[in-house]
This record gives structure tokens, C-alpha cells and sequence, in this order.
């Protein structure tokens, strides 16, 4: 067996310490996970894992484990005659369960498959890819990621959901902010952000996340797309936002060290869980964890408590601005051809020549700004409930607009003609059961082509014909064109006699005389 290098001993030791798990420590150094259990048993026997006990060094490592270090001889050591023939096997393409079996069947090796796996993939061992651990200024960065946080009862909705918790490490001082939450959407992230900045009152000049959604939406090592309302408060706190690599975790390693030494040492023996004990006691306790625990540790790499450096990293940050940010979220929304999109079922009004182009949305708590690009085209305040409408009438195209114009307007165009425009226009919009709104609007029309005073006479008529409908109106017009004489003031009406002949008339003769 490999004999393993104490520093790389010590090394695991230094991420157990740390919270790292079994699993993660043997695939970032190379060990077998029965290894890494073995010392970390010994570790723990030898008390090496009490944070509070300093990291032992190289010499008192190899004494308390020097039962371990040495190991047993590999059976695969049996091979090593059979190096070259194995090689030239594997050049010409073999795969090792066919070695294995010629090497028992042709050259009369008893040896199982495993052993002859592990000679292989030792003879075929890459270089171990080697990188520099990058120190960075008070104040230059914070890096930041979630973590898995089990269930947890959330009071709002009532019930367990599977929570996360949000880390951001500045990068000299390693000293963290640890918020619960339960989903990575882009508001909560905004909001992270900001929270964060508040407790360490104020703002480094760098944010290294991941490529998670909520902060880029295309990875690019050299332009990478940072998402709108991220980059919107990256403007307003004054910070750089600095992606990882795709695939390199690596590069903010100081934060995936808390993450890991929050999963292994404030979770285990916790659990916030039920109404009593829930995800709003998860994060005072969090932080409360930090100030009293997390920042008076002796820390593994700088060897000094992150609470006491970052008293030196403070003056450092950037202050914050005097300005509350208002977080937005940005969302692409089609604009229909009525002219509107909607948001969260509200309808907001886009100029028409946009209509079925996907137009940028700015939503906050106040306001909904609609983009063509970079350019504003449309601002208008919040709806307060689904189906509200927030229509601007210069968004709309001209002639529907006259329309609608026309048709609010119709009543008072009728009052302005005459009594019997008036008259007939009212009991067409007063029509039960059916829209005459178009009827009424044609009615008043006539007016351009007839003159008013023809118009108020056919209406006068209509109206005493107990028939208002515009078929109607135009017969009395074209009445009247065929008859001008007919076109004369309406006489004061007259009363009605009681008899139509004289009462004498009636009277016999011998009264008369």
C-alpha cells in the first residue's frame, strides 16, 4: 500500500477540524474514504478535533499515527514483474477486466480484478494537478453559496420545507454571515446580499459566487452574462461581481470551507423543525453561533480568530450608501396585440408598435418599467390585485382610440344638435339587452352630411313615430330632401279640443232657437 505523506495527513485533519466530511476530504486529497475514516477515529481519540485544541503539526501527527502510516504490504505488489506486459495490453486498447483474466488464465497470476484495477489506475496516475492559494487584500472580496439545511418549519406557510442556508465569507478574515432560507430565487439573493452588507456594515469590493441562475445567466471565463437585477445592485453597493469558473469550486474555497464547517458543527444536535423551534430561531441562533463560536476560533489557515481580523478588515469596506436599494426583478414578457402585458395577472400598457415583440420588465414593490433593450418605454405604478389595468391612451393605436372617443363623446355631440337628437340618442343607449352605442354614434353622425337643423327635425319625427332607429332618421331625411318645405320650425303645440265639432252642432233645433 501507497505509504500516505504526513502533511497530507495533517491536511485531513485540518478539514475534519473544520467540518468537512469524510467523503469531500478524500476526494479533494486523494484518499480512500477507510483511510480518511481511520484518521479521523485517531484524531478524535488524540482529542486533534476539538476546535478549541491548536492543529497539530507535522512531528506530533506522525508520532500518534505512526501505527497507520506505515500499513500493510499491497497484494498487488505481486504485479509489479508484469508492468510492461500490462502496459503494452493497455496501449493496445485492453480493458482491465480482460488483463485481469489473462493475467490468470496466460500467465498463471492468481489475482482477482480489484487488485489488478488499483495496479492500473496507479500505473496510469495522472500528475496531481497543482494550484497556489490566493490571499486576498482587508476589504478586496467576499465569497458567497448555499449550503443543504434539512427540513425546517416555516411559520409563514405553516408547514416543513426543505431549507437552505445562504454564506458569505470575506476572504481576509474569513469571518461569515449565515442566513436560513428556503428557495435561491433571484429576490431572495438580492436580499441575502443586502443583509449581509448590513452586518458587516459595509461592502467589499468583490462578490465571487458560482454560476447559479440567480446571479449569471451565460458562464463565461472572459464575458459572463451577470443577471439584471444582480448586476442593478452591484451598481448600487458599489462591488464587482467575479463568477467562478464552470466547474471550479476551487475558486471560492474559503467559503466552501464555511459552508462546510456550518454543515459540521451548528447543524449536528440542532433541529428547527416544529412551530415551536423554527427557521426564524435557525438564523438568530445562526448568528449568535458566529459571533460566540465561529469567530473565536482559532482558524485552521490563518491561525487567528476571524472576529479579531475582521476588526482590522472593517475600515476597509466600502460604506454604505445612503440609499435603501429597491430590489427589482427582471422578466421577459410578451406584449399581446391589445397592446398589454401581463405580470402576476395585471395588465400593463406598451406603445403599439411593439406588439408580439418580448419586451424586459423592471417589476419592485412600486413600480412595473417595461423595456424595448436598454430604452424605457413604459413606467407605470404597481397594480394592487390580478386583472387591474394600467393603460397609458398614447400607447394605443389612433383610430381605435377615436373610436372609444367617438363613443364616450356621443351624448354630448347629440345635446349640442338639438332636444330630438338628444331624445333619440338616449333611447338608443338606453336599449336593454343589446349594445346601440355604434347605432347612437351613426345617428349623430348624419349630422355632417345633412346639416343639424335636418337632423333635429327627422329625429323630432322619429321620436313621434315611437321608432328611433337610424333607418328611420335617414327615411325622414330623404323625406325631407324630396320635400325642403317640410324643413320649417316646429309650431307651439296647441292644445287638444275637447270636441272635435261645435257643441251647438250637437244641440236639436228646437233648443238652438
Amino acid at each position: 500500500m501507497k505509504v500516505t505523506p504526513v502533511e497530507d495527513i495533517r491536511e485531513a485533519i485540518r478539514c475534519l477540524r473544520e467540518g468537512v466530511s469524510i467523503r469531500d476530504t478524500s476526494e479533494t486529497l486523494g484518499l480512500a474514504r477507510n483511510t480518511v475514516r481511520r484518521y479521523e477515529r485517531r484524531a478524535r481519540e488524540l482529542g486533534w478535533l476539538d476546535p478549541a485544541c491548536a492543529l497539530p503539526d507535522t512531528a506530533t501527527v506522525a508520532e500518534g499515527l505512526k501505527d497507520l502510516i506505515a500499513g500493510p504490504v499491497s497484494t498487488a505488489s505481486r504485479l509489479a514483474p508484469f508492468e510492461e506486459q500490462i502496459k503494452t495490453w493497455r496501449k493496445a486498447g485492453m480493458n482491465i477486466r480482460e488483463i485481469a483474466r489473462r493475467i490468470n488464465e496466460e500467465l498463471r497470476v492468481a489475482c482477482s480484478y480489484r487488485p489488478v484495477w488499483r495496479f492500473v489506475t496507479t500505473l496510469e496516475k495522472q500528475a496531481p494537478e497543482v494550484f497556489i492559494r490566493i490571499e486576498t487584500e482587508p476589504g478586496e472580496e467576499a465569497q458567497v453559496d448555499f449550503g443543504s439545511a434539512g427540513w425546517m418549519w416555516d411559520p409563514e406557510e405553516k408547514r416543513l420545507r426543505k431549507a437552505t442556508f445562504f454564506c458569505m465569507t470575506l476572504s481576509w478574515s474569513r469571518h461569515m454571515f449565515v442566513r436560513f432560507v428556503f428557495d435561491q430565487s433571484v429576490p431572495t439573493w438580492l436580499a441575502l446580499h443586502v443583509a449581509a452588507f448590513e452586518y458587516f456594515e459595509g461592502v467589499p469590493q468583490r462578490v465571487r459566487p458560482d454560476n447559479l441562475k440567480s446571479a449569471v445567466i451565460k458562464a463565461s471565463f472572459v464575458d459572463p452574462l451577470i443577471q439584471r437585477s444582480y448586476r442593478e445592485l452591484a451598481e448600487h453597493y458599489g462591488f464587482l461581481v467575479s463568477p467562478c469558473r464552470v466547474e471550479m469550486p476551487r475558486h471560492k474555497g474559503k467559503v466552501e470551507s464555511g459552508v462546510a464547517y456550518v454543515k459540521g458543527t451548528f447543524l449536528p444536535g440542532r433541529a428547527y423543525a416544529s412551530p415551536a423551534c423554527n427557521v426564524t430561531h435557525a438564523n438568530v441562533d445562526a448568528l449568535a453561533w458566529v459571533e460566540q463560536q465561529a469567530g473565536r476560533r482559532d482558524h485552521g489557515t490563518t491561525h487567528e480568530p476571524p472576529l479579531v481580523r475582521f476588526e482590522r478588515e472593517r475600515p476597509r469596506l466600502k460604506a454604505l450608501p445612503e440609499e435603501a436599494f429597491e430590489p427589482a426583478v427582471w422578466i421577459d414578457l410578451k406584449l399581446g396585440n391589445d397592446c398589454h402585458v401581463v405580470f402576476e395577472g395585471s395588465f400593463y400598457s406598451a406603445p403599439f408598435t411593439y406588439a408580439e415583440q418580448y419586451l424586459s420588465a423592471r417589476v419592485s414593490a412600486k413600480r412595473v418599467e417595461l423595456y424595448a433593450g436598454y430604452i424605457r418605454i413604459a413606467t407605470h405604478a404597481r397594480a394592487h390585485a390580478p386583472g387591474d389595468r394600467k393603460t397609458e391612451p398614447s400607447h394605443l393605436p389612433p383610430e381605435p382610440v377615436k373610436a372609444m372617443q367617438a363613443f364616450a363623446s356621443t351624448r354630448e355631440r347629440a345635446a349640442e344638435i338639438g332636444p330630438g337628437v338628444a331624445r333619440v340618442v338616449q333611447l338608443l343607449l338606453d336599449t336593454r339587452g343589446v349594445d346601440r352605442r355604434k347605432a347612437a354614434a351613426h345617428v349623430v353622425g348624419l349630422a355632417h352630411q345633412h346639416g343639424t337643423r335636418a337632423l333635429e327635425w327627422a329625429c323630432q319625427k322619429a321620436d313621434e313615430l315611437d321608432d328611433p332607429s337610424p333607418q328611420t332618421v335617414r327615411n325622414m331625411l330623404k323625406l325631407l330632401a324630396s320635400d325642403p318645405s317640410l324643413n320649417a320650425p316646429p309650431a307651439a303645440p296647441q292644445p287638444r279640443p275637447i270636441f272635435a265639432r261645435d257643441m251647438a252642432d250637437l244641440l236639436p233645433l228646437t233648443v238652438r232657437s
